[in-house]
């Protein structure tokens, strides 16, 4: 079933859905932002592409890359019980806005399980640096439609979506 999930890809061209793995990203913090230390935190993480693959496409339209944070089920969920089970449902549902569940990957050298993408993790990277670490990767594994696009559909919730006042009362 997870074979129908991905696919496995030439490094390039970029593509939405793509996952790389080790990949640094700068994480601003104030003492930084404010000037009050040079020294920017990096982390190490396994991301997947959310900028849309049309934009990838043409040299050009764009610099950067947009990436998410994705997240072994067990670092968020380390034991399982009845209420991380429920959790993990409301996530594969899509009713939890800032998550979004994929399936494990079985494809040979490509195998993982179940990961969930934090949409409150996303960061933005040169376009010739991510280029360059997936040609260091070699083949990648990259989401096959339709699950590309409920990962976009997913993130456009989580952006999209806005607190308004109930302006009629409740019976």
């Amino acid at each position: 079933m997870s074979e129908q999930w991905y696919k496995v890809k030439n490094s390039l061209p970029l593509e939405q859905g793509d996952i790389l793995n080790s990949v640094q990203v700068v994480v601003p913090t104030y003492q930084f932002l404010s000037g009050t230390t040079d020294k920017v935190p990096v982390a190490i993480e396994n991301v997947v592409i959310l900028t849309q693959s049309c934009d990838l496409a043409q040299e050009g339209k764009t610099n950067w890359v947009q990436v998410a944070k994705l997240i072994d089920i067990e670092t968020l969920f380390p034991t399982l019980t009845n209420r991380t089970k429920g959790q993990l449902n409301t996530i594969i549902k899509g009713n939890s806005a800032n998550y979004h569940m994929i399936e494990s990957c079985n494809l040979a050298n490509h195998e993982c399980g179940r990961k969930i993408i934090d949409f409150r993790e996303v960061f933005n990277l040169p376009v010739e640096y991510v280029q360059q670490l997936a040609i260091e990767q070699g083949d990648l594994i990259s989401l096959n439609s339709p699950y590309k696009e409920h990962l976009s559909q997913a993130y456009a919730r989580f952006y999209m979506r806005v607190g308004l006042p109930t302006n009629i009362p409740y019976y």
